[in-house]
């Protein structure tokens, strides 16, 4: 969200619309990483990411619409994010160019952290002594996530 601040502090039209385009984008995608979230906690009553481990094995629907979230969290191109980050960028192109530097720094750190927890819960072993029983996403689940995916991707 801090490229929204930045392009609210741009002061012109491109800068405002990446900002709305970003709100939207970030609306869509933080809800939908806090929805799988909370599907890991309901299954398996655990927060505590070093429990997790191997879940592409058991839960693959689960692990595919993750991966393709956390794509769109850091604006992939094809994204929402990426319309409203490219947006903010362009505008700051005609004002500053040291400002675009600390912005693509907190892009770098969103891209290493969300990258870094998809690997640590997708792959590896499957830490069979924390997780009991294997569940994939129900159907209601998988209408829903693949609804909200479809809006980020449109």
């Amino acid at each position: 969200m801090n490229f929204g601040i930045f392009g609210l502090f741009s002061k012109n039209f491109i800068g405002f619309m990446g900002c709305f385009y970003l709100m939207i984008g970030h609306a869509l995608v933080a809800s939908l990483l806090f929805f799988f979230i909370g599907i890991l906690y309901d299954r398996y009553k655990t927060r505590i990411v070093l429990y997790y481990g191997g879940l592409f094995t058991i839960m693959p629907l689960w692990s595919l619409f993750f991966f393709l979230v956390i794509l769109a969290n850091f604006g992939l191109p094809g994204t929402i994010n990426f319309v409203g980050e490219f947006l903010i960028l362009l505008s700051f192109f005609k004002i500053n160019f040291i400002i675009i530097f600390f912005l693509f720094l907190g892009l770098l750190l969103t891209l290493c952290y969300s990258l870094f927890l998809y690997n640590r819960l997708a792959h590896g072993y499957l830490k069979e002594e924390f997780i009991r029983y294997y569940s994939d996403l129900s159907r209601r689940e998988f209408y829903l996530s693949f609804m909200i995916i479809f809006m980020i991707y449109l």
